[in-house]
């Protein structure tokens, strides 16, 4: 993809564009200033920041007319982004520190250090380290950014870190940019903000604030950078910068389990350590496996919905929560009738709402939906807690995990387990499944053409994340299948699950397509595999006997394959099998008399297996299936803007 396309990329999803000097052949800037402060990095037009524009038209005059021109992108209202620009590798650390939320949302590589994609708050202006703290910029209203693939003025060439879509901004960070505004005019219209720590207070409460945040284990650099946004925010007058750091390292000396400006836990209180004897057991009537989801999902359970981007994971959660909302088969397979929380952390409200009105969903139906953040947190926890408990809940969906958890680095299994723990928890009390839909890494355990290659390898997190669901439930697309036929693999503590399953989409799932859509299962992989096999032996048979090596080549099977499938046409009597099967006198296969021509038996097979149905008993029939739905293969790059 050139250059020139890519930025039209941008543009095509109202990135307000404008074209910025680059690196020129001797290491400085095309802009040909000795003197230059800001080398690659400003923009090429008259007009600055003002001729930012998603005209495709001008777009191919300016790069054109500069084809290795950089990329810049308008801020704030323009694009309805605000970027968090770090300048070295340490700001990063700081940040992150401060903001683990901010981990997941739509990252860039710049030529020292980060770009943070958010969608932007209205009054957020551009601020160079007044906010967040030294080599941490906001790029806000009346500010732009530069876009991969730029090339900065050191060589190296900005690159987006992951696919995720700017995010909300994270509350805490919300309410320290947003109230350094609110500050700003309040300031410029002589107002002080609303909680504002006077003189004579300020030394006590900065401490108090630093005693909390050292508890929870941040380090030194991150309470210092905090204190500082809440000294130039909220005391009136402000420390002084020497004063806010001296506070930071006194502080900082405690170890997180030893700071003194917070009670103590107290022991000699109850713990939920409570053993029982074999005797006590085996006296008390046994518990029954209680499905939600026949075979794959029990009450109490915490499973996981995993897939590669666009591969369809709410597309296939939610009519999961349809059928255990009127107790209906999915999959063929039955469900408990029962009250379904979904809390969608990520899809916009409008979204969620279409889809289950796709679905058809009714008035009377027990579903509920929780839309927007929410924290992992406690309150939240027993929130939900009560809600399951007072209303019934069978099913709860996290959609999805990324927008939950609070941890760091995916890679870390205890930081994992440590953030999944309450979940567990609430699962195993409340007695509702709890699912957690989680998406892939981009190119972990996949082959050149985006193929699965292993069993949760390229689950972001996955080590740590299969061992403590109960079930793991991953789908992908049918190897060598079409665009509608999936694989379900299922993975964990069920051994009544079906190992693979495949099924296919009927219909189209687009929301901007009010008509339905379901899943049809076609069988198990081996299923499948099985009668493939017997149906290629079968079109290679002739009325002359032929050895099993000549068959497996003309098959294009494997010897043991094609051994299997044909003794399977000998007993459905589609094959004769000749010869006593020693050296000297193999066996040799030929057509069998009830083998039909033109239209091999097999294909029937295979066909009946394609015609379950998606809901038995619900009254419909072949013909009133939805038909499958060529649509337009869409454009995944980048699905950043999307």
């Amino acid at each position: 993809m050139t250059l020139l396309e890519e930025v039209l990329g941008y543009a095509e999803r109202d990135c307000p564009i404008i074209p910025l000097h680059s690196r020129a052949v001797n290491g400085g800037c095309t802009c040909e200033k000795s003197n230059c402060g800001s080398p690659a990095k400003h923009p090429r037009t008259p007009h600055g920041l003002k001729d930012a524009t998603t005209d495709t038209t001008i777009i191919r005059e300016w790069w054109t007319r500069w084809p290795s021109a950089n990329v810049g992108m308008a801020t704030g209202l323009m694009s309805g982004l605000l970027v968090i620009d770090l300048d070295s590798e340490e700001a990063t650390r700081r940040f992150l520190s401060t903001y683990p939320e901010a981990e997941v949302t739509l990252q860039a590589e710049t030529g020292r250090g980060r770009h943070f994609y958010f969608q932007w708050e209205e009054g957020i202006r551009n601020h160079a380290g007044r906010i967040l703290g030294e080599r941490i910029d906001v790029r806000g209203e009346g500010g732009f950014v530069i876009l991969p693939p730029s090339v900065h003025s050191n060589g190296k060439i900005y690159e987006w870190l992951n696919d995720s879509d700017p995010l909300p901004l994270p509350p805490p960070l919300k309410q320290t940019l947003t109230g350094y505004s609110k500050h700003e005019l309040g300031s410029k219209s002589g107002e002080a903000p609303a909680d504002r720590i006077c003189e004579g207070q300020r030394n006590t409460v900065l401490t108090s604030l630093a005693g909390s945040m050292r508890h929870r284990g941040m380090t030194e650099e991150a309470i210092e950078a905090a204190l500082h946004a809440e000294n130039r925010l909220r005391c009136d007058p402000p420390l002084s910068d020497a004063e806010v750091t001296k506070i930071a390292q006194s502080v900082a000396r405690y170890q997180p389990d030893s700071i003194p400006f917070l009670p103590k836990p107290q022991t000699g209180k109850e713990t939920n350590f409570r053993p029982r004897s074999a005797l006590e057991i085996l006296e008390s009537e046994p518990q029954p496996v209680e499905w939600v989801w026949d075979r794959d999902i029990a009450k109490g359970d915490l499973f996981l919905l995993a897939a590669f981007m666009k591969v369809g994971k709410s597309t296939l959660a939610y009519p999961l929560v349809i059928a255990v909302a009127r107790g209906e088969a999915f999959l063929d397979r039955s469900t408990k009738k029962g009250a379904v929380l979904i809390l969608a952390l990520e899809e916009h409200p409008r979204d969620v709402e279409l889809r289950l009105r796709k679905l058809g969903m009714k008035t009377e139906d027990p579903i509920y939906i929780h839309s927007g953040p929410l924290p992992n947190a406690q309150p939240e926890l027993t929130a939900i807690s009560s809600f399951i408990q007072a209303n019934g809940i069978t099913l709860v969906l996290i959609d999805s995990l990324p927008y939950w958890w609070d941890v760091k680095n995916e890679n870390d299994n205890a930081q994992v387990v440590k953030s999944l723990q309450p979940v567990l928890q609430l699962a195993r009390t409340t007695e509702a499944a709890i699912g957690l839909l989680h998406h892939e890494s981009k190119y972990g355990g996949r082959n050149e053409i985006g193929e699965n290659q292993g069993d949760g390898k390229s689950i972001r997190g996955g080590s740590a994340l299969f061992g403590i669901v109960d079930q793991a439930l991953l789908l992908d697309r049918r190897r060598g299948g079409t665009r509608e036929q999936r694989v379900l693999k299922a993975i964990g503590r069920r051994s009544e699950s079906p190992r693979k399953l495949e099924i296919k989409l009927l219909g189209n799932p687009a929301l901007s397509d009010p008509s339905s859509y379901s899943y049809r299962v076609l069988g198990t992989v081996d299923e499948l595999s099985r009668a493939s096999n017997s149906n290629s032996v079968a079109e290679v048979l002739t009325n002359q006997p032929k050895d099993i090596q000549t068959i497996a080549k003309e098959a294009n099977l494997s010897l043991k394959a094609a051994r299997e499938s044909a003794e399977t046409l000998v007993t459905e009597r589609k094959a004769v099998r000749e010869g006593k099967g020693v050296k000297g006198d193999s066996h040799t296969y030929r057509r069998g008399s009830s083998a039909p021509h033109g239209q091999n038996s097999i294909l029937s097979k295979a066909g009946s297996i394609g015609r379950k149905e998606t809901n038995p008993g619900n009254g419909e029939t072949e013909a009133q299936r939805p038909t499958p739905v060529e649509w337009p293969e869409t454009d995944l790059w980048p699905t950043v803007w999307i």
